[in-house]
This record gives structure tokens, C-alpha cells and sequence, in this order.
């Protein structure tokens, strides 16, 4: 059995829940420090069939001109500099196209994230609610866990546009 006990250990990937053809899987944004764990979660995301972007800080995230709105964000709270709640919180802030669909911007949330943190407590998975974050998980990351909540926001529409 895998860790989730839903199979056995090298199970064929799960698909996508989503069946409507006009959805398509998020790019998947791994903002992660420690390099080892940004690797080996973009090499198990992309086994899955996502397309990875990384980044080593919240700083260089946000730097990017441009994010995409069909994007899905893994982040630590741990990051050095702006942590990972703050680089929430900055997204969340901004204007443009952060705001993915019309019933995200009502909720006032930016793009549909998930915060990792080796050190999680109650009061951090308050923060990352307020933030905006779909879940808070703990190191080390349950894949499944991770898929589930990524396909969760893909089904509702949170992060993932219509085909033209």
C-alpha cells in the first residue's frame, strides 16, 4: 500500500478528476529554499503530468512580470526573507492577474496555493487560511495529500481558466 493506503505502491499515477474538456491541469509553482525538496517535488509532480515552475523565494516569485492564472502554488512558510505566509499575503494583495476567476476575486484569494511547513501548528494553519491557502501540509509532503488538494481546485475552477 502507498502511504494514503488507497493502492499499492506503484500504482499508476491518479488521473485528473476533472472531466470537462474545457479545464486543463494547473502549472504547478513549487517556492521552496532547500533545493533537494524543490527537485525531488518537481520530479514527482511532472511523473503526475504537471508542468513545474520553481523558485528559491517568495522575492523571486513575486518578481516575475507575469504569473500566470492558470497557476497552482506549493509554497513553505518556512522561506527565508519574505516567508511563505508573507509572499501569500503580497499575491493576495496585487492586482491583475493574480485574480483568476470572478467567484476567487469575491473571496478575495489569489491563486489557489497549498503551504508546507516542517513545523505546523494550529495558529499557522490560521494564518494560511487567512492568507488564502487551500491547505496547509507537513513535511514531509503527502503526495497524495498534495494531488488531492490540486485536483479539489482544478474541479471548482479555483486556478485553472477555459480553453479559449
Amino acid at each position: 500500500m502507498n502511504q494514503s493506503g488507497t493502492g499499492p505502491v506503484g500504482e499508476t499515477p491518479p488521473v485528473m478528476l476533472c472531466l470537462d474538456a474545457r479545464f486543463v491541469k494547473p502549472t504547478i509553482v513549487i517556492v521552496e529554499d532547500d533545493k533537494a525538496v524543490r527537485e525531488s517535488l518537481r520530479m514527482v509532480l511532472e511523473t503526475y503530468g504537471y508542468a513545474v515552475e520553481d523558485f528559491a523565494s517568495g522575492e523571486a516569485f513575486l518578481d516575475q512580470q507575469e504569473i500566470g492564472d492558470d497557476r497552482f502554488v506549493v509554497i513553505d512558510a518556512g522561506l527565508p526573507g519574505a516567508s511563505g505566509l508573507e509572499t501569500l499575503a503580497r499575491m493576495r494583495a496585487r492586482n491583475g492577474g493574480l485574480e483568476t476567476l470572478a467567484r476567487m476575486r469575491a473571496r478575495n484569494v489569489g491563486l489557489p496555493s497549498v503551504v508546507v511547513s516542517a513545523r505546523s501548528d494550529d495558529e499557522m494553519a490560521r494564518r494560511a487560511r487567512r492568507a488564502g491557502a487551500l491547505a496547509l501540509l507537513d513535511k514531509p509532503i503527502d503526495i497524495d495529500a498534495l494531488l488531492r488538494a490540486i485536483e479539489r481546485s482544478a474541479v471548482r475552477g479555483e486556478g485553472v481558466q477555459p480553453r479559449a
